[in-house]
């Protein structure tokens, strides 16, 4: 999950505050997967250490919730698993971009 994914969700939450580390959690959850929820809990950690090794904010409220996003032990999926699209949703996504005169070919 890059800078751009966290910066956008940073900028969709309802919170923005530090002191709303419970709240952000909690709306995470509800809007992004586990994983996701994790990565973004993770970048807003090190955001607070950064400033607290600046002496800009006391301590880091996201450690602590970092660990009680439980990613699921059988997360691993084979390649045969992951299936977004049936086969005909796949075929009308192709032939769209096939015949979109806005699609360079």
């Amino acid at each position: 999950m890059g800078y751009r994914h966290v910066a956008n969700a940073i900028a969709k939450m309802p919170y923005q505050s530090f002191d709303d580390a419970l709240e952000i959690r909690t709306w995470l959850k509800k809007n992004y997967t586990l994983d996701g929820t994790r990565r973004i809990l993770t970048q807003l950690s090190a955001c607070n250490n950064w400033l607290i090794q600046n002496k800009t904010l006391e301590n880091n409220k996201f450690v602590e919730l970092i660990a009680t996003v439980k990613l699921p032990k059988n997360r691993q999926t084979t390649k045969s698993e992951i299936n977004p699209f049936t086969k005909e949703e796949r075929d009308l996504i192709i032939n769209a971009l096939e015949t979109d005169k806005y699609v360079k070919p």
